[in-house]
């Protein structure tokens, strides 16, 4: 059994012998007209196959060449000439008792041959549904298996295929009242086959089936799933039980077959009754980290009296956030993105939660989540602000130095991006109407241009015309004031999260309408006058977005854009 565990675990490499094949130097070989060799075919074969029985009470019947049931089809994998997969099957007659012609996808000069060349075959004892490329079943169907078979196919005679069938699984079934349901998990199947490819897909689905009339569950044909750690979960009536077998048990080995008695509260027989886990959660779903940091997420399993609680953890990626066997979350010290941190239940990995960890670097500035749709992280305050309430300071667009700098009067006099007026703008300018084009809309990040950026450092930016878009979209505006304060409380539509917004009105040569506006700077340029940017403007009565002449001094409250 273990030589055919080993055989599944690589590829099997052959020599391919040439092809016997005559035609003259004038016409062009049969055997390269693709249109005449597509389609299925069919053989006479001379067929030497044996099947090795299930193990019963330490009793395997080897070579067995009968009980085949008429239309039993065992299915071939040949290998063509050039070592391609050709699929095939074989169909037994009850009738003649013996095996009909052999079925394949291609025409024969791709099979000819006069030494030995690999084939595969696979048998499956049970219901399953065939289509040209694959076949499905369920655990209670027995796989047969022999990768080491061989064929021959002499020019202009029969094909020549010698196999031997042997299990790939153990099959168990349980006894107890008929009628009785039981689910089992803890167990490896196979739910289907590639006929193209000659592979085998496993699953670890929970098994359920009924007792019958003989006092016996169908069999189920599997092994285990951990085979560190050997075991069985079967629930019946509401209870679940649990064994665990000693490593390296003869039981649930290929070809074994057994039966087990279904456990219930009154008679264990062996079994211990555990209460299964249900769900899990984590005490965060998306987590806000600077870089180097630790938090420890924490795994809460239900019900409260689950037997195991272990659960195991992972990262998608290592490089960005790890995480380890408690629970402690650490990011990189050098990398910013996202990383998702899995937990997943040990005794059942079927069941997960997850966690998205976001790197960002606040730079010690208070900021919350408002569970936007973009994942926008607002600041709690304005720049030059000591509280939300406070009105902070004021700035002309794209100039990082404000009324607090000593900026005491703005105006196209003294605005950084222009010669004098509106339509001299040197930098950010999208008509010559307006000044030197060079097509800019957003303020340059890098070169200095945004004051969150180079005062708060981090990761902070002034947030664009989007982003206060989706702020008026996504949260309830409501006028009130905190602490003497009139402005916007803002609370989001997603959590009740929320923010204030002081109406802290705008600056020329002095302050103007705080208590009655706000007016709070984007980064975008205005995409129909280049001497303005968008804004947003709020009244006790009113928020919308608006454009701004730029060299107006106005509020900023930075946001952090969450990385992808």
């Amino acid at each position: 059994m273990n030589k055919l565990f080993s055989i599944l675990s690589y590829h099997v490499a052959i020599a391919v012998i040439g092809c016997l094949f005559s035609c003259t130097s004038e016409e062009t070989p049969h055997f390269e007209e693709e249109a005449d060799y597509k389609g299925w075919h069919k053989v006479n074969v001379r067929l030497n196959v044996s099947r090795e029985q299930f193990d019963v009470n330490n009793s395997i019947k080897r070579g067995v060449e009968d009980g085949w049931q008429d239309g039993d089809r065992i299915y071939l994998i040949l290998k063509d000439k050039d070592n391609n997969n050709v699929q095939a099957y074989v169909a037994y007659d009850a009738a003649t008792d013996s095996w009909g012609q052999v079925e394949y996808d291609g025409y024969k000069s791709y099979l000819t041959c006069t030494e030995p060349r690999l084939v595969e075959a696979y048998f499956f004892d049970g219901t399953i549904t065939v289509t040209t490329t694959d076949i499905t079943f369920d655990a209670t169907t027995g796989v047969y298996a022999c990768l080491d078979g061989t064929y021959t196919y002499p020019s202009d005679g029969d094909l020549y295929v010698s196999i031997a069938l042997m299990p790939i699984t153990s099959r168990i079934r349980f006894t107890g009242e008929q009628g009785m349901d039981v689910s089992v998990g803890g167990l490896t199947t196979y739910k289907s086959f590639s006929r193209v490819t000659g592979t085998l897909t496993p699953s670890v689905e929970t098994v359920s089936n009924s007792v019958s009339s003989t006092g016996y569950t169908p069999y189920i044909y599997g092994t285990f799933q951990n085979v560190s750690e050997p075991k069985l979960i079967v629930s019946n009536n509401g209870y679940t039980f649990q064994t665990i077998f000693e490593s390296g048990s003869s039981v649930l080995q290929m070809g074994k077959s057994g039966y087990m008695t279904i456990p219930t509260v009154d008679s264990h027989r062996g079994w211990k009754q555990i209460f299964p886990v249900l769900d899990l959660s984590l005490n965060e779903t998306i987590y806000y980290m600077n870089r180097g940091a630790s938090f420890t997420l924490v795994a809460s399993v239900s019900p409260n009296d689950a037997t195991n609680k272990e659960v195991m953890w992972s990262s998608s990626d290592t490089s960005v956030a790890s995480v380890s066997s408690s629970g402690v979350v650490t990011t990189s010290t050098y990398k910013y993105g996202t990383a998702t941190i899995t937990a997943v239940s040990k005794e059942n990995p079927s069941i997960t939660a997850q966690c998205v960890i976001s790197i960002i670097d606040d730079n010690g500035y208070d900021f919350v989540d408002l569970g936007l749709t973009s994942g926008t992280l607002w600041a709690t305050k304005n720049i030059g602000a000591e509280s939300p309430e406070d009105y902070g300071d004021y700035f002309a667009w794209g100039e990082v130095s404000g009324y607090d700098d000593g900026k005491t009067s703005f105006s196209w006099s003294n605005y950084k991006w222009c010669n004098g007026s509106s339509s001299t703008m040197t930098k950010y300018c999208t008509s010559s109407s307006y000044g030197t084009v060079d097509y800019l809309t957003e303020l340059d990040l890098q070169d200095g241009d945004d004051v969150a950026y180079e005062q708060w450092g981090g990761t902070w930016c002034i947030p664009s015309e989007a982003q206060f878009k989706e702020l008026i979209d996504e949260c309830a505006w409501t006028w009130t004031s905190m602490n003497g304060v009139s402005g916007y409380k803002v609370v989001s539509k997603k959590n009740s999260n929320s923010i204030f917004f002081p109406a802290a009105g705008s600056r020329t040569t002095s302050l103007s309408y705080a208590g009655t506006y706000g007016i709070y700077w984007s980064r975008s340029l205005s995409a129909d006058y280049s001497y303005k940017a968008y804004d947003l403007f709020f009244s006790s009565s009113d928020v919308y977005l608006s454009d701004g002449t730029r060299y107006y001094g106005r509020s900023v409250r930075p946001v952090i854009e969450v990385s992808e």
